[in-house]
């Protein structure tokens, strides 16, 4: 996966299809920036990638905790 879809991805995963705000305040960058690495005319420097790792880490905890939430209502419910 080329790095501008990579990105695109991952923000659009994380904040839904009009990520760009959200996204980049959230990894610290202004939204040219964003837009720069999602148009393939820039890569990220290299920390960026751990803080992606740590955000979508952070949401599949999330989304696992809500996973077991709702499969135990499921359970209850039969």
């Amino acid at each position: 996966m080329q790095t501008a879809d990579l990105i695109h991805a991952v923000g659009r995963a994380l904040f839904g299809e009009t990520y760009q705000r959200e996204f980049s305040r959230a990894i610290g960058v202004n939204r040219r920036t964003l837009s720069r690495w999602t148009t393939g005319a820039a890569e990220p420097r290299p920390g960026v990638w751990a803080d992606l790792l740590r955000l979508v880490e952070d949401r599949q905890r999330e989304l696992a905790q809500l996973i077991e939430a709702i499969d135990e209502r499921v359970e209850n419910a039969r």
